[in-house]
């Protein structure tokens, strides 16, 4: 997973106390690894057809996705950012979010 989660660049920003500031340059699974976001690749009794992948967050946030592991640590990076509460702005290889402006 390491190896397919480095294929993708990643920049993030967020705005201390209204100024902005590069809070991240390099690539996705350098990202994840500097929010303390881990992945693990699981089977689920379910679903055991599907690709499985459950995130989690120093915070404490678990999210589970079905799917490619790109967009499932796309939205992990959209959890933690919401939950951090300021202002963000983070692309993964020409993909762009916002976070409460």
């Amino acid at each position: 997973m390491k190896k397919e989660l480095e294929r993708y660049t990643a920049t993030a920003y967020w705005w201390n106390f209204g100024s902005k500031k590069k809070d991240y340059s390099g690539t996705l699974y350098g990202l994840l690894v500097d929010k303390s976001i881990t992945v693990k690749k699981v089977k689920d009794k379910k679903r055991p057809e599907l690709d499985c992948y459950v995130f989690k967050t120093r915070q404490g946030i678990t999210y589970k996705y079905f799917g490619h592991v790109f967009d499932g640590a796309f939205v992990a990076l959209k959890l933690f950012y919401a939950y951090m509460g300021d202002k963000a702005t983070v692309n993964v290889q020409g993909r762009t979010f916002t976070i409460n402006h």
